[in-house]
């Protein structure tokens, strides 16, 4: 597949297609099926049974390198097929997750300087596509819960690099990019003071509970997991109290809850 039209197709599933995170989909438009399926098929999609239960029929669940895999295996929003049209390690495509997937890449770099439009941005557990203008379009449970467009520099990414399945030839090297916190930001864009600083995505729990509210997003509420998420947010000597919980709960729904 020619690189630009693997970036139009990942521009055009985020533009014009309903999509949800769903772990293992590459592309299955979420009919009563396909949900029992992938609910009865992970237990990550089984916490999330509710949220995926309620997604209409013409919407397509994708997780983060099943989104690459699908586009590669000829996905294209056929809502009348099981996996909207892509088929399986078809047109020579191997399955592989997303560790793999940096392994699969040549030209492999941490400097983000010189990235090309097309390549593939890896952190542990986590890919996306870059697409140029200090852009990602990933699929990710955080933030929008879907297929979406992030700044590159506001994420972890560790590597990138060019996907051999990818044809880069005829590529126009982007113009070399830096940290977009050193330039000035537009007027809806806040600038980004710390590239390495991750938060949780913002709450809209209404109630009291710092437990109830991390469930709801299908974040780890124990105990020993609270005291790690309150030392990495500046709360010390965590104990459970009210006080320190009600602390949390309000970065949680200010969407500043920094992220262990």
């Amino acid at each position: 597949m020619k690189v630009k039209d693997f970036v139009a197709k990942a521009k055009e599933i985020v533009n014009k297609y309903k999509t949800l995170y769903v772990l293992g989909s590459f592309g299955s438009p979420m009919t009563s099926e396909r949900k029992k399926y992938f609910i009865n098929k992970s237990s990550y999609n089984k916490k999330r049974s509710t949220m995926i239960n309620k997604a209409s029929s013409d919407t397509f669940g994708f997780d983060c390198v099943c989104l690459i895999k699908g586009i590669l295996w000829g996905w294209n929003g056929n809502k009348n097929k099981p996996h909207g049209g892509a088929i399986y390690k078809s047109n020579g495509i191997p399955d592989f997750g997303s560790d793999e997937a940096i392994n699969l890449c040549t030209n492999v770099s941490s400097n983000f300087s010189k990235i090309e439009e097309g390549e593939i941005v890896w952190m542990k557990g986590h890919v996306g596509i870059y697409i140029g203008s200090s852009e990602v379009i990933e699929c990710s449970p955080a933030f929008k819960n879907k297929v979406q467009i992030t700044k590159l520099f506001q994420r972890k990414w560790l590597k990138h690099g060019k996907l051999k399945y990818i044809d880069y030839s005829g590529n126009i090297e982007n113009k070399p990019i830096t940290n977009s916190s050193s330039s000035t930001p537009s007027s809806n864009e806040k600038p980004i003071t710390n590239v390495n600083i991750q938060y949780y995505p913002k709450s809209n729990y209404k109630g009291t509970s710092i437990v109830t509210a991390l469930a709801q997003l299908n974040i780890n509420h124990s105990y020993s997991y609270r005291a790690k998420i309150a030392a990495k947010n500046g709360i010390t000597g965590y104990r459970g109290s009210a006080v320190q919980n009600t602390k949390m709960l309000n970065l949680l729904k200010e969407g500043k809850l920094k992220k262990v």
